[in-house]
C-alpha cells in the first residue's frame, strides 16, 4: 500500500481491484531468508483509472465481489477514492484471516456457510452493502461479526485489521458506516453541521427529518489525515513482521550453532 500510495500521489491512479489474486508475496530463499522481510507487490491494473478521470459520477462497478468497498457495491454516484481500496485491503485481510493465506490453512478449517464473512460473496451487491454497512458500524459489530472468525494463528493480521478499521471507520468526525440519520447526528458534530447547513437551505426542516447522512461520504473531509493514520497502520505491522522474523531466525541460528 505505500506503493498504491505513491502511485495515486505522483500518477493520479487508483488500482479499483484490491484482491487476493492482485497481491504478489516474494519470499527470500537462502539460509538468511528468514533476515530478509518478505516483499508484497501489487499487480494488475486493467481496471486502474485516473483520479482526474473518474469524474463522471455514474456509478461504475469494478473489482472482486468480496473485497468491494460499500460504495462500489452500490454503484454510489461521484469518484472513486483511495477509501475504497483501502477498503478492499480490509476486507480481503480479513477474508485471509478467516480462511487462510496457504492452501493448507485453508483445508484445514472448519467451514460455516453461516458465517457472516460468507454474506460477502453471496446475494446482490446491495444486499452485500447493506450487510457491510452493518457489520461496519462499530468496533463491536466489527469484532463480533469479523474479526471473531480469525484463525488463531493470524494474530497480526488481527491487529492490522482493527487498525486498519479504526482508522477507516472511527474516524473522529465520521465514525461508524450506517445510514441512520438520527445516530450519525447523535455522535457526528461535523455531520450535525452539514445537516444544519442543508435544513436551511430547504427551508427549515426540523431535525427528525433530516436527510440521511453517509459517514462514508464525509470522511472525505479528513482525508489526509486518515490516509496519514492508515500508512502508520502499515507500517507498524510491517515492522512487528520484521521484528518476528528476525526474532525466529536468531532462535534458528542458536539452536544450529556448534557447542564450544
Amino acid at each position: 500500500m505505500e506503493c498504491h500510495n505513491a502511485i495515486l500521489e505522483k500518477c493520479g491512479l487508483l488500482h479499483r481491484d484490491i484482491s487476493v489474486n492482485n497481491i504478489l508475496v516474494i519470499t527470500n530463499d537462502g539460509d538468511d531468508s528468514l533476515r530478509r522481510p518478505v516483499k508484497g507487490l501489487l499487480i494488475d491494473y486493467d481496471h486502474a483509472i485516473s483520479v482526474d478521470q473518474d469524474s463522471t459520477g455514474n456509478g461504475t462497478r469494478s473489482g472482486t465481489l468480496p473485497y468491494m468497498s460499500i460504495h462500489n457495491l452500490e454503484g454510489a454516484p461521484g469518484k472513486r477514492s483511495a477509501f475504497d481500496d483501502w477498503e478492499s485491503l480490509l476486507y480481503l485481510i480479513c477474508w485471509l484471516g478467516t480462511f487462510g493465506i496457504n492452501s493448507k490453512d485453508r483445508d484445514n478449517i472448519n467451514k460455516d456457510e453461516t458465517a457472516e464473512i460468507e454474506k460477502w460473496r453471496r446475494g446482490t451487491m446491495k444486499s452485500i452493502a447493506k450487510c457491510k454497512r452493518r457489520q461496519m458500524n462499530s468496533m463491536d459489530t466489527f469484532s463480533v461479526s469479523i474479526l471473531a472468525g480469525f484463525q488463531e494463528k493470524y494474530g497480526m493480521l488481527k491487529r492490522l485489521a482493527t487498525n486498519i478499521y479504526m482508522a477507516l471507520f472511527q474516524h473522529d468526525g465520521c465514525e461508524g458506516a450506517s445510514l441512520d440519520t438520527q445516530s450519525i447526528l447523535a455522535s457526528n458534530s461535523y455531520a450535525l453541521e452539514i445537516a444544519d447547513m442543508m435544513n436551511a437551505l430547504q427551508g427549515g426542516q426540523s431535525s427528525s427529518k433530516q436527510p440521511k447522512l453517509d459517514p462514508l461520504a464525509v470522511r472525505k473531509e479528513y482525508e489526509k489525515a486518515i490516509v496519514d493514520n492508515l500508512l502508520e497502520a502499515i507500517r507498524a505491522a510491517a515492522a512487528a513482521s520484521e521484528d518476528f522474523f528476525l526474532q525466529k531466525a536468531t532462535a534458528q541460528g542458536s539452536e544450529t550453532a556448534p557447542n564450544r
